[in-house]
């Protein structure tokens, strides 16, 4: 009897160490949003890790919440539809994903041009990668800015003609916006994303 009770705690001890353990809350939420068709798998999955690492929870929004592919064929169903969402002071940052999608699916997207406003008016952080920049500047936020974009496509061109002063290369931070022109540099925007974060929540 002794021997089934010992077993007994050894089996249960653990699980209600487990239950016990306070579930760690995220330090705030990331929209990451990306184009309905050929978004840029590695600029989305590398941010998100960068994101989830630190500590916040990604909420993936497409114009569909229907199961979508990127350039490289990978498969993400989006958390929300761009339709659904309505501004939120619960989310830290909004990040637009490049990749030839963008083209189509991010340039002049009018919600999505709507939804950037409202974050920036807010002073919350609004972020693009490579293409994606083009967004920001149609959105009005970037006019007398430094900012970054691939220079496929005549997004450069694009991104001037916004008012945004363009920077050919790497990872830029201006004022509540952060902009990367290259795939390459996802990481060193996700972080650059994180740094603003941090700072504009010290300065509000």
């Amino acid at each position: 009897m002794k021997k089934q009770l010992l077993l007994l705690t050894l089996i249960l001890f653990p699980i209600f160490l487990f239950a016990a353990t306070p579930v760690k809350a995220p330090k705030g939420k990331i929209i990451s949003f990306i184009s309905y068709e050929n978004f840029s798998e590695k600029e989305y999955f590398e941010t998100k890790k960068v994101f989830e690492k630190a500590g916040y929870e990604v909420i993936t929004v497409a114009n569909t919440k229907a199961k979508i592919e990127g350039v490289d064929y990978a498969s993400v169903r989006p958390d929300l539809a761009l339709k659904d969402i309505t501004y939120c002071t619960d989310y830290s940052a909004l990040v637009v994903i490049g990749g030839e999608g963008a083209v189509l699916n991010v340039w002049n997207n009018s919600q999505l041009l709507r939804l950037i406003k409202n974050f920036d008016g807010d002073e919350k952080v609004t972020a693009g990668i490579s293409l994606a920049p083009v967004a920001l500047g149609q959105a009005g936020v970037l006019v007398g800015k430094k900012a970054a974009v691939n220079k496929k496509f005549g997004a450069p061109e694009m991104l001037k003609a916004t008012g945004a002063v363009y920077v050919k290369s790497g990872v830029v931070t201006s004022a509540f916006c952060v902009t990367a022109a290259d795939t390459k540099d996802a990481v060193k925007f996700a972080q650059a994303v994180l740094a603003l974060i941090k700072k504009t929540k010290k300065e509000n």
